[in-house]
């Protein structure tokens, strides 16, 4: 069963599937938009996959990362860094 759904498009999208249309690569603007929304669902389908497969090892990585010891202060870490970039650029 087909669902008619009509939608806007900014000028560069609706120019982007007439040239789609006219080079040939799709029959139609209703198909050239069906493989837009197909493809769209696709990479959705991927992501979701992709981010619960990467629960387990973000967890892993924060349990690392906690287990490595006490942080340092950013603004302590760039300051020496800055002071010691000076030392070398003046010559020191």
């Amino acid at each position: 069963m087909n669902k008619r759904v009509t939608v806007d498009l900014a000028d560069d999208e609706a120019r982007a599937i007439e040239a789609a249309v006219a080079d040939g690569r799709f029959a139609s603007e209703a198909e050239a938009v069906r493989a837009a929304v197909a493809a769209w669902a696709a990479n959705e389908a991927d992501d979701a996959d992709m981010r619960e497969a990467d629960i387990p090892r973000l967890r892993r990585m924060v349990e690392e990362g906690l287990a490595s010891g006490p942080s340092l202060d950013a603004d302590a870490v760039f300051s020496r860094l800055r002071e010691r970039v000076a030392l070398r650029t003046s010559g020191q």
